[in-house]
């Protein structure tokens, strides 16, 4: 996974040069869309989700959000017609997105690490955006919505790495 792109269709690093242009948005994008709930919590623009999503999949196509967090990847895919499944941790963000996307969305308020359990099917493509952990002195866990003082971030790599390489 590079730069938050995963892909089981054909995909190559020379693409990435296209998500690239895409990157230079200004600050400004990012808080006019920040969720009005949203503190400071992290999150992309649409316009990054439409680029990559609209690039690098297709229509029909099925886009997975394991890390689902406000919904961009999820209501982005729908507008693009794409069939988007997300999976997020907090029950309070999922009833948001659901307040965002129709009913052909679905929206699994379940735990990143146990994809496998939820049965996901073929998915052509994974973008998303983990949540944020420091590389030190950072003990809030980001796998238990920073609910736990937890947090170790060799640990925190480990199981976000194995969400992506989960089949169900």
């Amino acid at each position: 996974m590079i730069g938050g792109v995963a892909s089981s269709t054909d995909w190559s690093w020379e693409k990435l040069g296209y998500v690239d242009r895409i990157m230079r948005l200004f600050a400004a994008d990012l808080a006019a869309e920040r969720p009005a709930s949203g503190g400071g919590d992290v999150h992309f623009p649409r316009a990054l989700a439409r680029a990559v999503i609209s690039h690098y999949s297709s229509p029909g196509d099925r886009v997975l959000d394991p890390f689902a967090g406000w919904g961009t990847t999820l209501v982005v895919a729908e507008q693009l017609g794409r069939s988007a499944v997300g999976v997020e941790l907090l029950p309070e963000r999922s009833a948001a997105i659901a307040q965002q996307v129709g009913p052909s969305t679905v929206v699994h308020t379940a735990d990143a690490r146990d994809l496998g359990t939820l049965h996901l099917g073929e998915i052509d493509l994974c973008f998303t955006s983990p949540p944020y952990m420091t590389a030190v002195g950072h003990p809030q866990n980001p796998l238990t919505g920073y609910a736990t003082l937890d947090g170790d971030y060799r640990t925190y790599l480990t199981r976000a790495d194995r969400c992506a390489h989960r089949r169900g």
